[in-house]
């Protein structure tokens, strides 16, 4: 239908995509009609896997066009040409993100109906765009003559070659059809059987275990079905069986295959504290989607190679609760906290997999077999063991199972004096490394080096004020963990671990000068210290907006200690609210991956394909968190941006109101929200209701002197009103009082406001990306 060519815009100087209508079209009315029907969809589309529109009109010499956007990279039906069938992973990662503009677009009411190879563009950077909408059209409006069929036959579903009325279940007919191509190396047109051609193809492909054939062709196969009924019915329920196949692919297999995935997400929550709350909560689930594909050996903070493949699991291992043998019963705090403070140890030793402790606590008094433990967590080796202290030394007995075998196969005792606790775990940490063959650089050595001795009472007080840091987590009260850290403080000034702990409190309670000032002395005790760094980069992000200096002091924790699943969480969430998706997907995925079934950073990874626009998976983790922990907040909010970044308005309005029900205090921001789709639906009076309240609430803090962070709250109703100098005015408010402003750049509700000169400032201000 069209000619493309590359063009330079000189009014803002970018060089863009500019198509041409093809003269014979351009006489036809009805092309003409539908070429502008085009633009007007698909303009209306924003998603990072549609190609944007910029611009359409008709040239002075009368020629219809369509400026777009000009992406490098090459058509996907240049590198099937060029390289042949990519990996399995690559190609199901690329249908993937076909699927997830495929599902914009549906939700839009536009039906591509001409997909093929040749219309997705695979870009230097990664991405897939899906081009040419110029066979679309809306679900409401019909612009093809009756009996005529549109669209590239080789491509095309059989209803439509029968010159039937095509819905979204066309679009995944010609999806499936450019899966198995990728997947075979041919078109199914080639052969005469094309279930068994595609099973073939995937079974002699060995290098891309541990996917199964079968399972990979049934996905294919029900894409294909001619039947429209008999199809997926939306590409969201293809994405979700696409995603439970890759769970499965790791549960079968109890490792990963080691693929880096692609980054492929609105705002989570909007307060300090009650982030802070979330975090600590765990539940027991299945492995995130995405997750897995970190097993590949992983070097640090550096990207995996998404070129290797599958590994073996043999330097994987999780710690379980050590048993307390001690005489008195009250020390069991003892063996809990020595349990930790041993798994902290081993995640130094970069080689080495190492599962958080968050993730292992729940086995605590288990009966389940060692080799179903190690198998949910996705390891080969158990620790398990004892501790028992008297009056002058710590004893800790430590066994090695390798759980396939369900045997032990290595077992000692270490025994030291109590103040040289510290001293211990790392001769346990490097005999248990020495014993599984994990090599041991100069970096691990440096890492591990022994530290001074510790007061034995300022250790006890540290660890019972670190439980006490994590129970709080859940309550908001953190004076018993203040307590605690400040009285190891006071038995051993000297004592690092206990400044940090009191500053990650200060921190996340909104209390610079003290936070600063206890980060400040704890790395000066201990300048290797992983726990001051993380919190440091916490300082520079929520108090001085100083992203640069944030991601330096995340790194430099993450490269103390590799495998310290919180720093890569919280790297991943600034990358994300700079709008590096990308680099973000990878640091929450891997955190997930240390710490498996820990909610928090399971929702941290559906926060990141949120903002990154990716709803379905983001609402795949979110409802399985929820199934676990239905009063888990940060889940509920995922769940009910998600349907308000699609513009489900009703759906929104309840996951909002489900959100406060939950969690009241937690999800405080759902009533502003509720508001604002109020006002966005028509609902005016209601929405007004609800700005008046919190209005009343804005005035009350301030006369209180308490800050009560409505600023924006209010704006976000404003916004739905459609009041955006309001909105920016109370923006503006906001920023002066230092809210918490951190996902002003990402959140799609002002997405309106980019082309406002107030806004741009707004963001030059706290530094994030215009």
């Amino acid at each position: 239908m069209g000619v493309v060519y590359r063009a330079e815009d000189l009014t803002l100087g970018r060089t863009v995509a500019l198509k041409f209508m093809l003269p014979p079209y351009t006489l036809d009315d009805t092309a003409s009609a539908r070429f502008l029907r085009e633009a007007r969809s698909v303009a209306a589309l924003d998603h990072q896997n549609i190609c944007t529109v910029y611009e359409a009109g008709k040239s002075d010499d009368g020629h219809l066009f369509l400026a777009m956007s000009y992406y490098r990279g090459e058509t996907l039906k240049d590198r099937l040409t060029n390289s042949g069938a990519p990996p399995v992973e690559e190609a199901l990662d690329i249908a993937a993100q076909i699927a997830r503009g495929l599902a914009c677009a549906h939700a839009a009411g536009i039906v591509h109906r001409d997909l093929k190879p040749a219309n997705v563009m695979l870009t230097a950077e990664g991405a897939v765009k899906i081009l040419d909408f110029g066979l679309a059209k809306s679900r409401d409006q019909t612009m093809t003559v009756t009996g005529v069929a549109m669209g590239t036959v080789a491509y095309m579903s059989p209803e439509q070659l029968l010159g039937e009325r095509a819905d979204s279940r066309s679009d995944l007919w010609a999806l499936g059809v450019v899966l198995f191509e990728m997947l075979a190396g041919q078109h199914p047109a080639q052969s005469g059987h094309g279930v068994e051609t595609l099973t073939r193809a995937l079974e002699d492909r060995e290098r891309e275990k541990p996917y199964d054939a079968v399972a990979v062709t049934r996905l294919v196969d029900r894409l294909m079905q001619n039947d429209p009924a008999d199809r997926y019915q939306s590409a969201e329920e293809f994405l979700a069986n696409l995603a439970t196949l890759r769970a499965q692919t790791v549960a079968g297999t109890n490792s990963a295959t080691g693929r880096g995935r692609r980054a492929l997400g609105v705002p989570a929550s909007g307060r300090r504290r009650a982030a802070l709350v979330v975090g600590a909560a765990a539940v027991i689930l299945a492995l995130s989607l995405g997750v897995a594909w970190f097993a590949q050996g992983f070097r640090g903070n550096k990207a995996v190679d998404p070129k290797a493949g599958p590994i073996t699991t043999r330097y994987s291992l999780a710690v379980l609760p050590l048993k307390n043998l001690s005489r008195d019963a009250d020390q069991e705090f003892f063996a809990d906290g020595i349990t930790e403070e041993l798994t902290s140890t081993l995640t130094k030793i970069e080689a080495l997999r190492v599962i958080a402790n968050q993730s292992v606590v729940q086995f605590k008094r288990s009966v389940r077999p060692a080799s179903e433990i190690a198998r949910s967590l996705g390891v080969k080796y158990l620790v398990d063991g004892s501790v028992q202290q008297d009056s002058a030394h710590v004893r800790v007995r430590a066994s090695l199972i390798d759980a396939a075998r369900n045997t032990s196969v290595w077992t000692r005792t270490f025994d030291r004096e109590r103040r040289d606790v510290m001293a211990l775990q790392t001769e346990v940490a490097l005999a248990i490394a020495q014993e599984i063959e994990v090599a041991i650089t100069p970096q691990d050595r440096a890492r591990l080096a022994t530290t001074n001795s510790v007061n034995p009472e300022a250790f006890e007080l540290y660890l019972k004020g670190t439980q006490a840091r994590y129970e709080a987590n859940a309550t908001g009260d953190f004076r018993d963990a203040t307590r605690l850290l400040e009285a190891a403080i006071a038995k051993d000034s000297t004592f690092a671990p206990a400044y940090a702990g009191l500053a990650f409190i200060y921190a996340f309670d909104g209390d610079e000068k003290r936070a600063r000032r206890f980060t400040d002395k704890a790395l000066s005790l201990n300048p290797k210290l992983a726990e001051g760094h993380m919190v440091r980069g916490l300082i520079q992000q929520f108090f001085k907006w100083d992203w640069t200096e944030s991601e330096r002091a995340l790194r430099e924790a993450i490269a103390l200690n590799p495998g310290f699943a919180e720093a890569h969480h919280e790297l991943g969430m600034l990358l994300s609210r700079v709008r590096r998706h990308a680099e973000a997907l990878e640091q929450v995925q891997l955190a997930a991956y240390l710490a498996p079934m820990s909610a928090r950073f399971e929702n941290g990874v559906a926060e990141v394909q949120l903002f990154y626009g990716h709803y379905a998976e983001a609402l795949a983790i979110a409802e399985r968190l929820l199934a676990a922990d239905s009063t888990f907040g940060a889940a509920h909010q995922v769940r009910a941006s998600v349907y308000g970044a699609m513009e489900r308005w009703d759906d929104a309005a309840n996951a909002w109101a489900a959100c406060v029900r939950a969690t009241p205090i937690g999800c405080g921001y759902g009533r502003a929200q509720r508001g604002s789709i109020y006002g966005r639906t028509g609902r005016r009076a209601e929405a007004l209701k609800i700005l008046d309240t919190l209005k009343a609430s804005f005035d009350s803090a301030a006369r209180s002197g308490k800050r009560g962070e409505f600023e924006l709250d209010i704006a976000s109703v404003y916004m739905g009103l459609g009041d955006r100098a309001e909105a920016l005015n109370w923006l503006e408010r906001g920023v002066e009082a230092h809210a918490y402003v951190l996902y002003l750049a990402i959140d799609g509700q002002y997405r309106p406001l980019y082309g406002e000169p107030r806004f741009q400032a707004l963001l030059r201000k706290i530094g994030l990306p215009s």
